[in-house]
């Protein structure tokens, strides 16, 4: 909460946390790489089934928005008509952040999420809460790529050997 102060150093845990993220820097183009060419981008297709299932195996507790998983759940698969738009909504949404190119205030605004602080004694610790959205929207894209991104990247990319899919989402 704003105003919170921290039981060991007595500092704001808003100044804390915010120590702990570094000022941005500006990208130099020489840094960049060039490659000498580019895989083509696969065209991702959302189904209204991709999302039900997503929608089945949805957990968590509720973020900035206040919705919980059982709430979203519910919503997208017991409503009838409503459900099956709703459910077209997010596939469209998923589509448009995968084929698209959003404005980055779409990425900011789908990625926010709540940041509390977690007492390490000593220290505070920054945990980002993201909203039952965003773990919709990635539950429903690793059920349409997951199998191909881990075909294509094998583990070298994967979260050190980790295979992708619904372990914690």
């Amino acid at each position: 909460m704003p105003g919170n102060t921290h039981g060991k150093s007595g500092d704001l845990v808003f100044d804390t946390l915010k120590a702990k993220h570094p000022d941005a820097r500006d990208v130099s183009v020489e840094n960049l790489l060039i490659f000498e060419s580019c895989l083509d981008l696969i065209e991702v297709e959302v189904t209204d089934e991709n999302v039900e299932q997503a929608a089945k195996k949805l957990s968590g507790l509720a973020g900035p928005s206040g919705i919980d998983s059982i709430s979203m759940s519910y919503w997208l698969l017991k409503f009838g008509g409503a459900s099956a738009r709703l459910g077209r909504s997010i596939a469209n949404i998923v589509e448009w952040l995968a084929n698209g190119y959003p404005p980055w205030t779409a990425y900011r605004t789908m990625t926010y999420c709540r940041l509390v602080e977690l007492d390490k004694c000593p220290g505070v610790r920054p945990i980002g809460i993201c909203d039952i959205l965003l773990r919709l929207l990635c539950n429903v894209m690793l059920i349409v790529v997951g199998k191909e991104a881990t075909r294509a990247c094998g583990t070298d990319q994967l979260c050190s050997g980790l295979v992708v899919g619904f372990h914690h989402m």
